[in-house]
């Protein structure tokens, strides 16, 4: 998947190393590796439906990342990017499947975008949110 790749500086050792000092109780290492993979996070929540609220499907990955760093075995042979992905993205659908109690269909995310696109558009041309 496209725009995975945001610690491309650090070399997947270097990863794994801060991922293992982070394991063993180093709140410097975890807080290099939440700032660093932030920004993962908030790419993919940005390309889910828009009826999904952004700020707590972003703390869902949040979540997630702790969870991908305390639960990450090395011996698994798995780099930890690839296993941080598949856990940020069972969260989050897990997350919105949670509180979408009916299956919403796709049709019905794009009209409810299309909405607040134009109520935007309504907003930046009157300068106020439209009434009834």
């Amino acid at each position: 998947m496209k725009g995975w790749r945001y610690m491309k500086k650090s070399s997947e050792h270097e990863i794994i190393k801060l991922v293992l000092q982070a394991q063993n109780g180093c709140i410097a290492s975890k807080e290099k590796l939440v700032k660093n993979y932030k920004q993962l996070i908030s790419s993919y929540v940005n390309r889910l439906p828009a009826a999904i609220e952004k700020e707590d499907a972003i703390q869902e990955g949040m979540k997630a990342l702790l969870l991908a760093i305390s639960h990450f075995d090395i011996e698994k042979g798995k780099e930890f990017t690839k296993f941080l992905v598949a856990t940020v993205r069972g969260e989050v659908i897990r997350y919105s499947r949670e509180y979408n109690l009916l299956k919403i269909p796709r049709s019905v995310y794009d009209t409810v975008k299309q909405i607040k696109d134009y109520r935007t558009q309504f907003v930046h041309a009157y300068g106020t949110f439209p009434t009834n």
